[in-house]
């Protein structure tokens, strides 16, 4: 995509509300956007909210901070959770192609949003797909003190750090976030935020939009020898002099950057052992940049005098990018280096950390196009089609969870069963949220909790307590202690 292609899209700013913050077990329950145009002035807006899935259980601490009642998980009025899907899925397309943009949204709404329609049955990655891309307000915001410093207001905590929770940044810098932690309400936060970046760091946020695509990212990172890239941690900005060296093998999304800061001729004699060793040491040789996930970068002449290598002079760090170009059997080793520290993931068990497993093949994407617009009572035969297991499991489950009357008695029992074992599993180590430890949380939140609070708290565990004892009535053969 052209930087001018980029410059003419509209803005998609967008913001979630969720069970609980595993991305992979949580679901969304209320999600808003507002379109704009390219100045930032608001075109059109949505919101909707769903009802609760069966098999996942609220975190009692995140439906505090939203004010999610016990009464509106399972509210009638309310679409499901597939339904909300198809609605907002359709008005994303609508409004493509755009630029997505959230607050912290590329490690968590973003991720949310995929399961959303990875469990669904749709494609994950209409954000980053037919011509859309996408950005983080967070990180622009993170390193706005070393990029455009006064320019955004940072609230401290009580040890003097900057803090960035959107419902602190926002009232600091001018915005009456009286709705925080509702998602229209943190989508017009988001919005004043962007706003004010691009009224008073027009070239802050012109990098924040530039890598919001992974080919524009990688031209970004490619093209010239030298790039400067800023990334925060632990509150923190931090700015490199960066050259790439190659792509990862396993994932082309994934390209690996040398430090300029670090003399590549301290490296060329190192053993393999040592040179493993070397890569884990601060500072740190090597660095994977994702260009699929919106980095911040600047042009070297830029941003060199924001980075660490500030100190070291021009010429010298052009001559170890020159170098590092000449040097083809050192790239290999240092990518090899990095790679042998990093080992391919074990797969997991669960469907829903299989996210990433594969893509969908053209058939069976055919498949499930069909099955979307069918009746429900025919879409069981085409599931029974697909090549991808992992699509037939996620789909006998979300047919069960929008039609069980579609299903014989002894299936729907079934059906339950496994449900209920989602709910009450045999062990408790497993990934998501049981109904034994919300209710171990909750207790521990009305332990402490303020007298306003009780109420609202005692409400959710009434609620737990009655899905508990509904989840054991359909264990009769498990020793699950009552409540």
């Amino acid at each position: 995509m052209s930087a001018k292609t980029m410059n003419e899209l509209d803005l998609v700013f967008y913001d979630t509300e969720t069970t609980g913050i595993s991305t992979a077990f949580d679901q969304i329950l209320q999600f808003a956007a507002i379109r704009t145009d390219k100045k930032l002035r608001e075109v059109e807006c949505f919101e909707i909210r769903c009802r609760l899935m069966p098999h996942i259980v609220p975190a009692p601490g995140a439906m505090r901070v939203t004010k999610i009642t016990a009464a509106q998980l399972n509210d009638a009025s309310y679409p499901s959770h597939y339904e909300m899907v198809r609605a907002l899925r359709d008005k994303l397309l609508a409004w493509s192609p755009a630029v997505f943009i959230g607050y912290n949204s590329l490690s968590f709404d973003e991720q949310l949003l995929r399961q959303a329609f990875y469990q669904t049955l749709h494609d994950p990655y209409l954000t980053s797909r037919g011509g859309n891309a996408r950005a983080d307000l967070m990180r622009a915001v993170q390193v706005s003190s070393l990029l455009a410093p006064g320019v955004v207001t940072l609230p401290l905590n009580e040890q003097g750090q900057p803090q960035f929770k959107l419902d602190r940044l926002a009232p600091a810098n001018g915005f009456n976030h009286a709705h925080a932690h509702d998602a229209m309400g943190d989508v017009e936060a988001t919005l004043h935020l962007a706003r004010l970046l691009a009224n008073r760091a027009p070239k802050l946020w012109t990098a924040t939009l530039q890598g919001a695509t992974k080919a524009a990212a990688t031209q970004l990172m490619t093209e010239a020898p030298i790039f400067c890239v800023f990334e925060s941690y632990f509150a923190k900005p931090y700015g490199f002099a960066l050259t790439t060296l190659g792509a990862s093998r396993d994932n082309s999304a994934n390209l690996y950057a040398y430090d300029l800061l670090v003399p590549p001729d301290e490296l060329e004699g190192l053993s393999d052992d040592e040179l493993s060793r070397r890569l884990s040491a601060t500072p740190r040789p090597l660095r994977v940049m994702r260009t699929n996930a919106a980095p911040l970068v600047l042009a070297y002449p830029e941003g060199h005098s924001l980075t660490s290598a500030s100190m070291i002079a021009a010429e010298d760090i052009e001559a170890r990018a020159a170098r590092l170009a000449k040097d083809a059997r050192l790239r290999r080793r240092l990518i090899a280096a990095q790679e042998a520290l990093f080992p391919p993931r074990a797969p997991s068990a669960f469907v829903e950390e299989q996210i990433y497993d594969g893509f969908t093949s053209n058939r069976d994407q055919k498949i499930l196009e069909a099955f979307h617009q069918r009746p429900w009572e025919e879409r069981d035969e085409l599931l029974d089609r697909l090549s991808d297991r992992r699509l037939r499991q996620l789909g006998k489950r979300l047919l069960f969870i929008e039609r069980p009357e579609h299903f014989d008695d002894r299936t729907r029992a079934l059906q339950e069963r496994r449900l209920a074992e989602r709910l009450l599993p045999k062990e408790e180590n497993v990934p998501w949220l049981t109904l034994r430890r919300a209710l171990a949380e909750v207790d521990e939140l009305l332990a402490s909790a303020q007298l306003a609070e009780i109420p609202f708290l005692r409400e959710h565990r009434d609620w737990l307590v009655e899905h508990l004892n509904a989840a054991q009535a359909l264990l009769p053969d498990e020793k699950h202690k009552s409540v």
